[in-house]
């Protein structure tokens, strides 16, 4: 027999509890982490929460010449859960805040076709005249492009972050949501090759930004490492970026020097003469000198500029040290 419902006093109204209107965000969590305000902002499951606290992130960056490991380190486990919720269209669309013309005229179901096909592998669009650019890139893209637009410690902090999150967080990523993350870790290898175009290829600023790879994704992984996919999955693109980088660069006539190209693949060269992982050293085989031997004998632009021979010979002396 069930209790019989709660009554009121006779006499007595029931006061009805008003919702407490608590500010998303503190004001000075403009100045501050301390406050988890911010941080809990950018991990809601709430869209309109997460994308008042990204514009907030954004200007919050933007304000700063340095910022700590720390600090970093809770803003991309925030960051992290932020694109790991915004999985529906209608979310991503808020998020976004606005819908691309070419997804003007589509419905939702369409555009979340359109949206999801993604291959697992190459991380390559489905080809469709009228989406040549998808929600689902679009919050990658705006992630990724703060790397070329904060300052340069913030950027390069801001950047490792980026790293070491995906390398921890690799093995927890589902079937369902790895494609999106293959689009987010190719949109920062990217915005990091652009990154150093606009420093104009300075070799100081490259050797920073190839020290990240290098230490917390190619040096990183053994045959039990749950985040060795991360690694595999960045030699897979290496090769296939520094060409899109090097078109662009070449737009703006400024062609790659070939001492330039090898730094870029130092990370690669260090990985292939240090790991003990066999499956990261096939892949560096593989993926990318192989490729990038290729793009030598083809003179493919950055490749054209290096000397074949040379680095070969350069590959042989590291491999028998």
């Amino acid at each position: 027999m069930t209790a019989p419902p709660l009554r009121a006093p006779s006499g007595k109204k029931v006061r009805k509890k008003k919702p407490r209107n608590k500010p998303i965000l503190e004001p000075d969590a403009q100045d501050t982490l301390q406050g988890s305000a911010l941080i809990r902002a950018l991990a809601s499951p709430d869209n309109s929460t997460r994308k008042k606290g990204l514009d907030l992130l954004t200007s919050w960056l933007e304000s700063h010449t340095d910022i700590s490991e720390h600090d970093v380190a809770r803003l991309w486990k925030a960051l992290y859960f932020c694109f790991w919720h915004s999985d529906l269209i209608t979310v991503q669309v808020r998020l976004h805040g606005e819908i691309p013309g070419h997804f003007a005229g589509f419905s939702l179901p369409r555009a979340a076709y359109v949206c999801r096909n993604v291959n697992s592998y190459s991380c390559k669009l489905t080809p469709d005249a009228s989406s040549p650019r998808t929600l689902q890139t679009a919050l990658a893209e705006r992630l990724a492009q703060l790397v070329v637009d904060l300052s340069p410690r913030v950027a390069l902090s801001f950047f490792q972050g980026f790293v070491q999150t995906m390398k921890r967080e690799w093995s927890g990523i589902d079937q369902h949501r790895m494609n999106k993350y293959l689009v987010l870790v190719r949109k920062f290898y990217a915005a990091s090759l652009s990154r150093l175009e606009h420093a104009k290829w300075d070799p100081a600023v490259v050797s920073q930004f190839m020290s990240v790879l290098r230490d917390d994704v190619i040096l990183m992984p053994t045959a039990n490492d749950l985040g060795a996919g991360f690694a595999y999955f960045v030699c897979d693109i290496a090769v296939e970026e520094m060409v899109k980088a090097a078109e662009a660069a070449g737009a703006g006539k400024r062609r790659l020097a070939g001492e330039t190209v090898l730094a870029l693949l130092e990370p690669f060269v260090e990985g292939l003469v240090a790991t003990k992982n066999k499956v990261l050293l096939m892949r560096l085989y593989s993926a990318v000198f192989s490729e990038a031997a290729r793009h030598v004998d083809e003179q493919v632009t950055p490749f054209d500029s290096v000397d074949g021979v040379g680095f070969a010979e350069a590959l042989f002396e590291r491999g028998a040290c």
